[in-house]
């Protein structure tokens, strides 16, 4: 019976060492996972960092392989992690960013990402119409649309017109001076130029503080007897009675332009109708190449499909 005791009590024993064991490794499995984590969400931020102070103009240099710290981009956070990230050029316009952390305990995370920039010709030859949208399009008066008359850029097409099969136009004694283009509704993308949103170029414009550069941000907005220029953001209806705008206007709702009210450059309507009395506007690749070479506006995108890289 003692010996069967001992036995018993040794048995016991084993089994509590082991149970001790294994609560140990899924205790520190756990620490590390954690760890694992904290590092890669610091990398990322790295990452994300390094897209918020895109340096433009330090890229500009770097030959294809070549790659940049970016100081801006560096993160300290709790438990002795650092991270960094460095920009690598991998085609004319195409990057790969590597978000990269450490711990004192010489752990390891990188991410990448890759990215492509804009470029200003690339946006310009996207505008292939003096209007662009799938509204009600009504002129009255000496109203005149136009087709480009300029030779900035080569674009695949050079229209007055770029409207959906559901769009209708009212041309009554107005003027539609070149071809209206016909494109089905999810190709038109009235809100968006190439890569640019009309939600980027307002968070752009938001961001600078003042608004002194050539984006503006507004909501339903009228205009009197104004010479402007560069591109406005409209969240709402845009009222625009005489003067002269040189560059691209965004809209979200309805249009009224009156009163020899000239647009030279484009005008791209999300929603909404588009009415003309007396007004003009007339595509010109010129005046949207200008505006384009804004640098604001030429910082880093996703390619469509691309992800997150989670290279170690």
């Amino acid at each position: 019976m003692l010996l069967l005791a001992l036995l018993c009590l040794l048995a016991l024993e084993v089994t509590a060492v082991g149970m001790h064991f294994i609560a140990t490794q899924e205790f520190h499995a756990a620490r590390a996972s954690a760890r694992d984590v904290a590092l890669r969400l610091a990398a990322r931020s790295a990452l994300a960092r390094a897209v918020t102070a895109w340096p433009g103009g330090t890229l500009d240099s770097l030959a294809v392989n070549q790659s940049a710290e970016i100081p801006a981009a560096a993160v300290q956070r709790s438990a002795g992690i650092v991270a960094s990230a460095r920009i690598e050029r991998v085609g004319p316009h195409l990057f790969l960013i590597r978000g990269t952390a450490t711990s004192p305990r010489r752990e390891l995370a990188i991410v990448g990402m890759i990215v492509a920039t804009a470029q200003p010709s690339d946006l310009a030859s996207n505008i292939t119409a003096a209007l662009r949208t799938d509204g009600v399009v009504r002129l009255r008066g000496g109203a005149r649309i136009a087709r480009a008359a300029d030779t900035c850029t080569t674009a695949a097409a050079n229209n007055a017109i770029a409207a959906t099969s559901d769009a209708s136009i009212v041309a009554g004694p107005g003027v539609v001076d070149g071809p209206v283009s016909i494109v089905p509704a999810d190709s038109i993308a009235a809100d968006r130029i190439a890569t640019l949103s009309r939600h980027r170029i307002a968070a752009i414009a938001l961001r600078a503080t003042p608004q002194t550069g050539p984006v503006r941000y507004a909501r339903d907005t009228t205009l009197v007897g104004a010479t402007a220029s560069g591109i406005l953001v409209v969240d709402g209806n845009f009222t625009m009675r005489g003067g002269t705008f040189s560059g691209i206007i965004m809209v979200s709702g309805g249009v009224t332009l009156t009163d020899g009210a000239r647009i030279d450059g484009a005008l791209l309507v999300e929603r909404g109708p588009t009415d003309l009395l007396d007004a003009v506007i007339a595509l010109d690749r010129c005046a949207i190449l200008h505006v384009f070479s804004n640098p604001s506006l030429l910082g880093p995108f996703l390619p469509r499909g691309r992800l997150w890289i989670p290279l170690f």
